[in-house]
């Protein structure tokens, strides 16, 4: 979340699941995204750390994160906490939130409302 200034880094959109059933159900082919956020992370970190990080600073981010510009950004806005059937692209690749950790999906372009 915190990249250097001229350090490698990666684009991280975040995408909410507009689909009634999604927190229920999590995310299936076709189902509506918004985009609510996008930012750079470091690539040269675990996919998996980066995915969880993100996936904790739009939740309930503890003292250490809850500083940081995007989050500041994130809850200015008003938007919800992350659930299951949301989506995370981490440059090309998606990740949806699943009930336990993340796994790959490939929304369209169709079913994604950009920022």
């Amino acid at each position: 979340m915190n990249v250097t200034p001229g350090a490698p880094s990666v684009p991280m959109r975040v995408l909410h699941n507009e689909a009634r059933d999604a927190m229920l159900i999590g995310y299936t082919d076709g189902d509506p995204l918004r985009e609510v956020i996008r930012f750079e992370m470091d690539p040269r970190r675990d996919l998996e750390v980066n995915l969880e990080e993100v996936f904790e600073v739009f939740n309930e981010p503890g003292p250490q994160l809850v500083g940081l510009e995007v989050v500041r950004r994130y809850r200015a806005e008003r938007h919800r906490s992350l659930s299951k059937g949301d989506v995370l692209f981490y440059g090309e690749v998606a990740y949806a939130v699943a009930a336990a950790g993340f796994v790959r999906v490939y929304p369209t372009r169709e079913s994604i409302t950009f920022r």
